[in-house]
């Protein structure tokens, strides 16, 4: 008996991570993968370097650098300038621009105005813990050459959304709610490009007294609000990659009832917590959040037509050890890899990117990259590996005798340096989708 009992009780252990690994190593899911990126995150291009009469200049040695991703990896920036000691202040922007290109700024009502008529939008603005008064935060973006994303305008929730002194009188409070969308949106509707209009309606505060239809009305709204390029998203909670019911799925289905009454829904939100020992023990030991689920999941909202943001990210260090920290890293990768390389997905967002500085309640998840210290977790590397290592490109070649060169690309902004004889001109130019020819105009080479 002994010897049958003993293998049978290491078996979870042993397996623990093993039919996640193989499932991710599958030969048909990296190849999906690869061929996803390739696909979708590269271009051919043309280089013509000519000079200021768009004359061909051949024979010019050309060097290009992407050095900035066209696609959107993001972290909320709630703790933008709030440390209280100046050097992690640095410490944290350090970390966010070494990854990190899309900023989510806090526009949560109950931070906005604690009392009735007090506005927090100015950096001189009393302190919030979490809570960084807008302007800061868009000064900071500005400085580091962020993309920046308005998160909130419409939610239920009366702990985190709607302020403590919310009348209960119904009329009044939605006059309040409409109010406050509007005067946020004439500050900010052209300042920042991507909006959060409505957050986590299917889960919904049933007993939160709200406007009848409000999700409908909040994007009737934002249309008549926001300008033209603006991108104004939904968002739900995690739950929509389990509550699998394919088009009948509720944040499906209410996609559909949106557009169909012309809601203007521009990309639509997935957020990604794993909120519970049991829900990330699933996922570590494989019987949750598959390949296969995951790119179901992508596929069926891709169907919509619209982009997709994975919006807010929070996988575990579970176990708080050396084994929980690589268990987080290798399925950061695995998740990261498998949303880079789907055709709708333009932006990921990681939401903590340090430990204990999440919302009370889930600091005990420990999901940031670093630690506290602002040391680097394993999954910190592993997606810097991603991101500016192979999901980067440099290009070094000689023009041709009618001054092109050719290469493929990960898209984005390039930083191109042309020499010869001696002389150098450095050039910027946009790499976007499908093959194009670009003109890198000289001068005095």
């Amino acid at each position: 008996m002994k010897l049958l009992l003993l293998p049978l009780l290491a078996l979870p252990l042993l397996a623990q991570d093993e039919v996640r690994r193989a499932a991710w190593a599958k030969p048909e899911v990296t190849a999906r993968i690869e061929e996803g990126i390739r696909a979708n995150r590269t271009s051919w291009v043309t280089l013509r370097v000519v000079d200021a009469q768009g004359k061909p200049v051949s024979g010019a040695s050309v060097e290009a650098e992407l050095v900035r991703h066209e696609f959107l990896f993001g972290a909320n920036g709630f703790m933008v300038d709030g440390f209280s000691k100046r050097e992690e202040n640095e410490q944290f922007a350090r970390a966010f621009t070494g990854l990190f290109n899309f900023v989510t700024i806090p526009f949560y009502w109950r931070g906005i105005e604690p009392r009735p008529g007090v506005v927090r939008y100015d950096s001189t603005s009393e302190p919030i813990y979490r809570r960084p008064p807008p302007e800061t935060v868009l000064a900071w973006a500005a400085k580091h050459g962020l993309t920046t994303k308005g998160h909130t305008l419409v939610w239920d929730n009366p702990t985190h959304q709607l302020p403590e002194w919310l009348t209960e009188n119904p009329r009044e409070r939605e006059r309040l709610i409409w109010q406050s969308v509007e005067r946020t949106v004439s500050r900010y509707g052209r300042r920042i490009p991507v909006w959060d209009v409505v957050n986590e309606s299917i889960a919904r505060h049933i007993n939160v007294p709200m406007p009848r239809d409000y999700v409908f009305r909040a994007f009737e709204l934002a249309n008549r609000l926001f300008p033209p390029e603006a991108t104004l998203l939904i968002n739900e909670t995690t739950a929509l990659w389990s509550n699998d019911r394919d088009e009948y799925s509720p944040y499906y289905l209410l996609i559909s009832n949106l557009m169909a009454r012309g809601a203007r829904v521009d990309a639509i939100g997935l957020q990604f917590h794993f909120f519970s020992e049991g829900q990330h023990q699933d996922v570590r030991e494989g019987r949750a959040l598959t390949p296969d689920k995951v790119f179901r999941i992508l596929d069926l909202y891709g169907r919509f037509g619209k982009p997709l943001h994975v919006t807010e990210i929070t996988i575990p260090t579970l176990p708080a050890t050396a084994d929980g920290e690589q268990a987080q890293a290798e399925m950061t990768r695995d998740f990261y890899r498998a949303w880079f390389s789907h055709p709708n997905v333009e932006a990921v967002t990681w939401w903590n990117l340090v430990d204990d500085t999440a919302v009370p309640g889930e600091d005990k998840w420990r999901g940031g990259l670093l630690r506290r210290d602002f040391s680097e977790k394993p999954s910190y590397a592993a997606l810097r590996k991603l991101i500016r290592e192979e999901w980067t490109t440099k290009f070094s070649g000689t023009a041709d005798g009618a001054g092109s060169v050719t290469f493929r690309g990960f898209r984005g902004g390039y930083r191109a340096k042309v020499r010869r004889g001696g002389k150098e001109t450095v050039v910027e130019f946009d790499l976007k989708k499908g093959t194009s020819t670009q003109a890198l105009r000289v001068e005095g080479l």
